[in-house]
Parts: C-alpha cells; sequence; structure tokens
C-alpha cells in the first residue's frame, strides 16, 4: 500500500510541475517526503522492537534449556557468561 501511494505522489507532482502549477506541486511533494520519511522511520523502528524481541526470546530459551546464562555488568561493560548445573 505504502509503494502505491509513494507513486501516486510522485506521479501527481511530476504532473504538476510538467503543467507549471509550481506551487501545487510544490506542496504534493512536500508530503510526499513526509509520507516517504515517516514510512522509513517506522520500519527502522518496528525492526528494532523486533530484533529485541527476538533477543529476549533466545537469551530466556537459553536460560530455561541449558543452564547457561548470557547478563551484562554495567560495572565494566562487558558481557558475562554463566553455567549451571543441577544434580
Amino acid at each position: 500500500m505504502a509503494f502505491l501511494l509513494n507513486g501516486a505522489f510522485i506521479l501527481a507532482a511530476v504532473e504538476l510541475f510538467r503543467s507549471e502549477r509550481y506551487a501545487a506541486g510544490g506542496v504534493v511533494t512536500f508530503f510526499e517526503i513526509l509520507w516517504y520519511s515517516g514510512n522509513i522511520y517506522s520500519a527502522v523502528s518496528s525492526a528494532h522492537k523486533y530484533n529485541e524481541r527476538e533477543k529476549n526470546k533466545f537469551l530466556e530459551n537459553l536460560k530455561k534449556t541449558s543452564g547457561l546464562s548470557l547478563s551484562y555488568d554495567p560495572a565494566t561493560s562487558s558481557p558475562l557468561l554463566a553455567f549451571s548445573f543441577r544434580y
């Protein structure tokens, strides 16, 4: 849907500039730039959220199934790997 709307905005801007309606073409171009950049921002935000969610699921599964745990020590800014053995 975003691809079609971007195409429509671009086509409208091109036709307005060809017919020498520069003010209307500028307005349409301005809104296309806002629309396009908003889509990029949304895609980046969604990718970051998805990656964070998958990383957390992986670490939780690692803790549950293997006895390994991965954590972060803020004092030394280094990751920590721990192994536990239950008997």
